[in-house]
């Protein structure tokens, strides 16, 4: 562990994320990670970056820079004082990566080389991640069954994409439960609605989330008589038979149909209205 003053340089004057002297840190070599957080803060609290050259940045003795987008996203600030100290892959490697898209299609090959081309390197919580023209986003990392802002991606993590623009099919069955009463003196649909649907909407805002979303009611009625001529001729071709060989037929109301809301609390008063 090294002690050195902070310097913060843009993206137009290097490409690099830390620029050093490779006098002040003779045992670091390339591809090395190394850890960077406050003097005055905890050792959790760091910044993960990889050294991907050994070049000079014509620096001041016991100096570094790291690029401004980094440094804001880790709340590090110029001529404070850090510490720098080698870390090994194992120690900081992900349990879980997860990436999210919006308004893109990415195939199934475009997720396999997007691992690849990110294996055995840094990431960070809100980073952009170009590739191939696909606009990517880290939205969470895991390790250790925690939650980290930086990591090092090996072949045991998990890679997972999310889309916020899928199209998502929420089926509500309408059993003659969802007229019965629970323990509080809740209706089963009122829980279904103010519950569930309304807890889902309200993180799919929080998100950000534009899903195509279709919701549909659907109900089983069961027949008593067995006889299907006892039904008009207009719904026999409705009409089959279960299991037990009872008559019965599906009934289905499709609230929405592949509706884009960026809001969709509006639905859970017409769903409240269908219901009534």
């Amino acid at each position: 562990m090294k002690q050195f003053k902070l310097k913060i340089h843009q993206q137009n004057y290097s490409d690099a994320l830390l620029i050093f002297n490779t006098s002040d840190l003779p045992d670091v070599k390339t591809f090395d990670l190394l850890k960077i957080h406050h003097c005055n803060g905890s050792a959790n609290d760091f910044v993960l970056v990889q050294v991907i050259s050994l070049k000079d940045g014509e620096m001041a003795k016991d100096t570094i820079s790291i690029e401004a987008t980094l440094a804001q996203s880790f709340g590090l600030k110029v001529f404070q004082d850090v510490y720098v100290y080698k870390t090994e892959p194992e120690d900081v490697a992900l349990d879980l990566f997860e990436v999210s898209f919006k308004d893109q299609y990415i195939s199934r090959s475009d997720m396999w080389r997007m691992k690849k081309t990110f294996l055995n390197s840094c990431v960070y919580i809100d980073q952009y991640l170009p590739f191939s023209g696909i606009r990517a986003q880290v939205s969470e990392l895991w390790s250790n069954s925690m939650k980290v802002r930086c990591g090092y991606i090996t072949d045991n993590t998990n890679f997972v994409l999310r889309s916020y623009t899928a199209e998502v099919y929420v089926f509500i069955q309408m059993s003659s439960e969802m007229w019965e009463y629970d323990a509080y003196g809740y209706l089963q649909f009122e829980r279904a609605i103010n519950g569930f649907l309304k807890a889902l909407f309200k993180k799919w805002k929080q998100k950000k989330c534009c899903h195509e979303l279709t919701l549909v009611l659907f109900s089983r009625t069961l027949y008593e008589t067995q006889d299907i001529e006892d039904f008009p001729i207009h719904l026999r071709d409705c009409l089959r038979r279960n299991y037990q060989n009872q008559l019965y037929m599906d009934f289905y109301k499709c609230v929405v149909q592949t509706e884009r809301l960026e809001d969709c609390t509006s639905l859970i008063t017409t769903l409240k209205r269908l219901f009534n």
